[in-house]
């Protein structure tokens, strides 16, 4: 009876006549996320990393995100190696783009020392910045998946960073046909969706920390909407509260809140401007700005219905963290949020109108009587966004691409 034997880098097949045994190396990934703070896309990598099985992977992560509670730090609460990468935001200025090769000169140096010595398998890249980071860091022969999450990059940098990736996950089906129109169909079969996965009965313990309705005494009868967004002008808070002032006018007992704040100076102008524009239409009272908070959950929870406004937002999270709150949802046409909510029975999509939005937030309202109904479609759609559907999705892209 013979037998051969072949082997790669991280595995080896024997066979033996009729009989087939796979014996499975440990895969070395190194993810790299260089965002100074712990938002969105940095949940979704730590969920990943939390969640992949530690036999089969080993997981080294470099992390922009140095505070007390971030990436870095979480990683290693959990046996992850991660080391801080002290990595600027780059405004698109000549000090932006000083400031983007000063990093480029720092970051080299550190992850060539950590491929060799940890012996690293495959180099996966969180973001546009990470994609292009490691796109120009990383050494021909090093494979490199890119995780892309935006819509709103350079262009130019888009089709960088995708040629010379291996494999291109993106987020949503929106984001992968915005991309393969940027880099053309020879390069677009190496871009896969998956959606971003989550973990729901960790998301359900942060939610059930504490009630905000009790702590606040909050009366039943008040209704409350929120919006959940990093303070951006393309989240197009400004529209949000056209569309509170509309459902004010129809409901006085309303209350808003504006959860998220500014991540960087430059958007602080644009958290007061909305303050303004709030006090000059006279919904201050309906109104709360949280600024950012570490958990979301409660402030989800609390409310009555979800609104995601953004232009073009890749994909939406808040959304889905809002229907596995068991609460409805109202998105505009167009993007993600819209791509993740089609057909589902516990979502309201509609135009980016502050009519058409306030009317559809009123209507699941007023629909609270049948909320235990509503609640139980709204998990059960929310279940299609499992952390461990994305895992096993990215897992295979993962030995595809060592493959």
């Amino acid at each position: 009876m013979g037998i051969w034997v072949f082997c790669t880098a991280n595995f080896t097949h024997i066979i033996s006549g009729s009989s087939h045994w796979l014996f499975l190396m440990p895969i070395n990934v190194m993810f790299v996320d260089v965002a100074p703070f712990y938002g969105g896309a940095q949940r979704s990598l730590y969920g990943l990393v939390s969640h992949l099985n530690r036999k089969r992977f080993r997981s080294f992560v470099m992390s922009g995100d140095g505070s007390t509670n971030g990436l870095t730090a979480r990683c290693k609460a959990i046996g992850v190696e991660a080391t801080f990468l002290p990595v600027q935001p780059w405004r698109r200025n000549l000090s932006g783009l000083l400031r983007a090769r000063a990093d480029f000169d720092y970051v080299r140096p550190k992850i060539r020392d950590w491929i060799g010595e940890r012996r690293i398998d495959l180099v996966y890249a969180n973001g546009l910045r990470s994609g292009l980071l490691c796109a120009m860091t990383l050494p021909r022969t090093v494979p490199l998946i890119f995780h892309h999450r935006d819509y709103h990059g350079p262009r130019l940098i888009v089709k960088y960073v995708v040629r010379r990736a291996n494999r291109t996950i993106t987020v949503s089906d929106f984001v992968r046909e915005h991309c393969a129109r940027i880099i053309g169909p020879r390069q677009a079969r190496k871009l896969s969706t998956v959606y971003n996965g989550f973990d729901f009965a960790a998301k359900e313990k942060l939610r059930d920390a504490y009630s905000y309705r009790k702590r606040f005494d909050v009366s039943d009868d008040i209704g409350m909407i929120a919006l959940v967004a990093d303070m951006e002008p393309w989240k197009r808070h400004e529209l949000f509260l056209s569309a509170i002032g509309s459902a004010v006018e129809r409901d006085p007992r309303l209350f808003a809140l504006v959860v998220g704040g500014p991540r960087y100076e430059r958007v602080q102008a644009y958290e007061a401007g909305l303050i303004a524009k709030a006090e000059a239409m006279g919904i201050v009272e309906h109104l709360a700005f949280t600024g950012n908070v570490d958990n979301a959950m409660p402030l989800i929870d609390a409310c009555d219905v979800l609104v995601s406004v953004a232009a073009n937002e890749p994909f939406g999270r808040t959304v889905v963290e809002a229907l596995g709150c068991g609460k409805p949802v109202v998105v505009v046409r167009g993007g993600g949020p819209e791509e993740i909510t089609r057909n589902c029975p516990a979502a309201s999509i509609v135009a980016a109108r502050p009519d058409a939005i306030a009317a559809a937030c009123l209507d699941w309202i007023e629909r609270s009587a049948d909320g235990d109904r509503i609640a139980c479609a709204a998990r059960k759609w929310a279940a299609r966004f499992s952390i461990e559907r994305h895992t096993r999705a990215v897992r295979r892209i993962i030995e595809v691409c060592l493959s």
